[in-house]
């Protein structure tokens, strides 16, 4: 059962990127299309990240799941951004961003995005004891983080082209909530079997390092991308297309519309 646990970690990259790229689309909606808010979602996206592999540094008997449950957190936590996004895009939440002003944007943007990836950040330090030991910890890790990178290229491929468009912004964070959902339940379904005291501590050690790593060998390319996507746009118009897509030369409307064109 153990290449179950494989796939749920390509699945748990699947819906965390393409969580990203709706929480950069839905915020560039609701706080205005800017550098500043793409800036905002992706530092928040870190530092959850961050904090999670962080949390998750201490070693459990139980790490597949332990990941299962943090993939079901993750999943409930993206339909709570999603009803944050869509609280602020209301008149009143117009408003109140409009009289709090730059610190009320962020603080809502950050709101929406942290819980969420706070537990995505959590994953691989909390899985990589299951899979891995420390004799071959380095192809395994490898491995496990290449299958992640994979699913997220699916998750980008599908809210980056057409998904959202085809059937509509709430739609699209139900599919990306319901992916890392069935990551989590295949996890808890597979569960695991106790590890050796003297594992977790090195994989442990191994995992928070990789994911160190790979974080700060990707920044720069996901920043560029974000910020080149932003800055396309104009830095003073929210645009919005059919169902609530953003998308570049579509009439100029208010975030409100396009909520509730889903």
């Amino acid at each position: 059962m153990k290449p179950l646990v494989w796939l749920c970690f390509t699945l748990s990259g699947a819906a965390a990127l393409a969580l990203e790229l709706l929480w950069v689309r839905s915020a560039s909606l609701v706080a205005g299309a800017t550098a500043t808010t793409a800036a905002t979602v992706l530092a928040s996206c870190f530092a959850g990240l961050g904090l999670g592999a962080t949390f998750a540094r201490r070693g459990t008997a139980y790490p597949v799941r332990r990941y299962g449950a943090l993939e079901l957190a993750a999943a409930g936590l993206a339909l709570v951004s999603y009803g944050v996004f869509a609280a602020f895009a209301s008149e009143l939440g117009q408003r109140v961003l409009e009289a709090g002003g730059w610190l009320a944007r962020t603080l809502v943007v950050s709101l929406a995005v942290l819980p969420a990836t706070v537990a995505f950040g959590a994953t691989l330090p909390t899985l990589a004891p299951a899979l891995a030991i420390p004799s071959n910890v380095g192809w395994r890790g490898g491995l496990l983080y290449s299958l992640n990178t994979l699913g997220g290229v699916g998750g980008i491929a599908a809210m980056g082209f057409s998904l959202p468009a085809v059937i509509g912004v709430r739609a699209s964070y139900l599919t990306a909530a319901a992916t890392s959902a069935v990551a989590g339940s295949l996890a808890l379904w597979v569960g695991d079997d106790e590890l050796p005291p003297r594992a977790v501590p090195a994989v442990r050690r191994f995992a928070l390092r990789f994911r160190a790593t790979a974080f700060f060998t990707v920044s720069f390319e996901t920043s560029t991308r974000s910020s080149s996507w932003s800055s396309s746009r104009s830095p003073n118009t929210v645009h919005q297309g059919p169902r609530g897509v953003l998308s570049p030369g579509d009439a100029t409307v208010h975030p409100a519309d396009g909520w509730a064109a889903e």
